[in-house]
């Protein structure tokens, strides 16, 4: 068994980060110019609680999770896609899971910037 022990300072600086890096990252719209590619990968890390926010911030990372996913568009400019995703999460206390979630996705774009609805 691994127990990780985090500082909750440590854990409020991290989730005051997540917007930066959040911006950072590479957008799933190709630059002006370039095609839409379908199925894209999109794989995530994340971390299952059941609590209320900031109250119990020394398990806040000690539930992890991992997705895989991709998406198809519907039309030629890339604002109707169908999206899907498989992951697992591994919490201690209410136990592990399986989970696929199927969206359906609009994606309008305004200039440079784009904006997401998503339902499913």
């Amino acid at each position: 068994m691994l127990l990780v022990v985090v500082k909750p300072v440590f854990v409020s600086a991290c989730l005051l980060a997540l917007p930066l890096l959040a911006s950072s990252q590479v957008p799933a719209r190709p630059p002006a110019g370039t095609s839409y590619r379908n199925w894209p990968v999109v794989v995530g890390l994340q971390f299952h609680t059941l609590a209320m926010p900031f109250s119990d911030q020394k398990r806040t990372l000690s539930n992890p999770g991992v997705s895989v996913g991709t998406e198809f568009r519907y039309n030629r400019r890339a604002t109707l896609l169908q999206a899907v995703q498989a992951g697992y999460y591994h919490n201690r206390y209410a136990g592990n899971g399986l989970y696929v979630a199927p969206q359906l996705v609009y994606r309008p774009k305004f200039g440079p910037l784009f904006a997401e609805l998503k339902a499913g």
